[in-house]
């Protein structure tokens, strides 16, 4: 049997029970409980609610690892477009790129920052989303 991997947007903080994903992970046979547990615990010093990319790996003996990779982009985008309508500042993208960067390095990701910032900015554009001075 090989290692499966999951491909998730979690809240941080917020891994319940009777949270979206829980048939998607539960259908592989690990411990739900342990899994909100580790990762509300890892996700600590985040604020509450802030959507996360994560996967999961799951052995064949149903042992798992949990790996956050940053932030969801069109999450952040939609909180300052909230703010803003259709535009975001240029203090906004720097904030969003910080945000990001910062959370890669919470988990001892390998992060790019030129790479960082030239990703978010493309898919600013592919939703239409113009950076305003």
């Amino acid at each position: 049997m090989n290692l499966i991997t999951l491909s998730l947007n979690i809240p941080a903080q917020n891994a319940k029970m009777s949270s979206d994903f829980i048939p998607i992970i539960g259908q592989h046979g690990i411990n739900l409980k342990q899994f909100c547990d580790e990762f509300n615990k890892m996700t600590n010093d985040i604020f509450e609610d802030v959507l996360l990319k994560v996967k999961v790996y799951i052995n064949p003996n149903k042992t798992f690892i949990i790996k956050i990779n940053g932030v969801n982009s069109p999450f952040l985008f939609k909180y300052y477009l909230n703010k803003n309508g259709k535009n975001i500042s240029i203090l906004d993208f720097y904030n969003i790129v910080m945000c990001n960067y910062k959370i890669n390095k919470i988990f001892d990701n390998e992060v790019n920052l030129d790479k960082l910032i030239v990703d978010l900015y493309f898919k600013l554009k592919i939703y239409n989303i113009i950076i305003k001075d």
